[in-house]
């Protein structure tokens, strides 16, 4: 072609034939379709976003049997939906700068010689709107490290398998609208590397796997989070309301060495009760709450097999948290800066026991029981504030009673029962 085309919807056939960058610069129209159910393999090479800006949408289709699309290199659409029957390979980076990106590497839902989505290493595939990735008889292959985002929503169908860092981002802008979804039964395994997931909201009905890496999780829009049995009116939220919330369900199919939920952006974060089972495949857990206001509430009796909270602005535990493998500590003034709380504060009957090590803090707060406390740790029990108790209080260090456990108040902090029952064993006791 050596003069413009302009359609509402322009149909091409790939029979044979090449669309160069400059006739494809030459195209405008609301829907460009290239291939149909007789078309063979589709091969697109470096189609840049000026080149493709006067095309709404590009459909690419290879549906006939054993057919295939590949991308050669970095290509930008606005927006585009691919469909093969027999695999999608993406070399390079990929995106649809103002709307959809959908990638079908099996559209015929039966098996082939491949039927497998494969991503290069360290490329990132991107979407302004929602992006979707399928290959129902094959797999998702990510060959190294990548990233996924979408503006909106992200749908996963199928499996993912990378072999480095995976970076998975829905409500990319950050404007509150954009979940991520994983398929029943599904798997993204990043082969013991880290999975970065950000999104407004997860519906994780498959299984996320660090292995021996970093799993995070964080709201996108700076927003509340809630980890196990928790109801919008535990956040502060009307009944009913949305927020990011990991369900105990989900956390039953997360595994990494260490799980990070939150970060410096989120707002309060409020565990509900989480089983020893459903918890037990993530060996160290980190919530991460550490915003100037942000707080953390224990809701209902926890299990964990390690667990560090840091809070910017208070910690409250309103009934029992256990590690029952490692270390506990709790920081309700991660910021060490004067907040509207940051207070370390117990519900009456709260207890926390610990396999090893308990450290509370709150540097600028109070740390304060409303009635009985119960702190057991078989490990070493450090208090960095001053504690005040309303009823009678246990403190127990060394509590399997070998000998290596001890407790310390910090320099210049006081223990203070309000005049009532203290029970203090430890190894060896020490004000600092």
């Amino acid at each position: 072609w050596s003069s413009d085309v302009c359609s509402s919807d322009l149909f091409v056939d790939t029979q044979d034939y090449s669309l160069s960058k400059g006739e494809v610069s030459r195209i405008t129209a609301n829907q460009l379709n290239i291939g149909d159910s007789s078309s063979e393999s589709i091969i697109v090479n470096n189609i840049t976003g000026t080149e493709s800006q006067n095309i709404v949408q590009v459909n690419l289709d290879a549906t006939l049997d054993n057919q295939s699309v590949t991308f050669q290199a970095d290509s930008v659409f606005n927006a585009l939906t691919v469909q093969a029957d027999d695999g999608i390979e993406v070399q390079g980076n990929l995106s649809a700068d103002t709307g959809i990106l959908s990638l079908e590497a099996d559209a015929d839902n039966t098996a082939d010689l491949g039927d497998d989505l494969v991503l290069a290493a360290g490329i990132t595939v991107s979407a302004a709107t929602d992006l979707t990735l399928n290959a129902t008889n094959g797999s998702i292959a990510g060959q190294g490290s990548l990233t996924l985002s979408s503006g909106e929503n992200m749908t996963i169908n199928d499996s993912l398998t990378t072999l480095g860092q995976t970076d998975i981002s829905a409500d990319s802008d950050e404007d509150g609208v954009g979940d991520f979804t994983l398929e029943s039964s599904m798997t993204i395994d990043s082969s013991g590397s880290d999975i970065n997931l950000s999104a407004n909201d997860v519906d994780i009905q498959g299984s996320l796997d660090a292995g021996a890496g970093t799993l995070s999780l964080e709201v996108s829009d700076d927003g509340v989070i809630g980890l196990g049995t928790v109801a919008s009116e535990d956040l502060g939220l009307n009944a009913g309301d949305p927020f990011f919330s990991v369900s105990n369900a989900e956390v039953s199919r997360l595994t990494a060495a260490i799980f990070n939920l939150g970060d410096v952006t989120s707002s309060d974060i409020a565990i509900g009760s989480v089983l020893d089972a459903e918890s037990e495949n993530l060996a160290q857990v980190n919530i991460i709450a550490t915003k100037a206001d942000a707080s953390v509430t224990f809701k209902g009796d926890s299990v964990f097999n390690k667990l560090n909270t840091q809070a910017g602005d208070g910690i409250t535990v309103e009934s029992s948290v256990t590690t029952d493998v490692g270390d506990l500590s709790l920081d309700a003034d991660s910021d060490n800066t004067a907040g509207a709380n940051d207070a370390l504060t117990f519900f009456d009957g709260a207890s926390l026991t610990v396999e090893g090590n308990m450290t509370l803090d709150a540097t600028n707060g109070d740390m304060a029981s409303q009635g009985t406390l119960d702190l057991t740790a078989k490990g070493n029990i450090t208090l960095n504030e001053s504690l005040t108790t309303q009823d009678v209080t246990s403190i127990f260090a060394d509590s399997d009673e070998n000998g290596i456990g001890n407790f310390t108040l910090a320099a210049d902090k006081t223990l203070n029962t309000t005049n009532s029952i203290l029970t203090l064993e430890a190894d060896r006791k020490s004000t600092r």
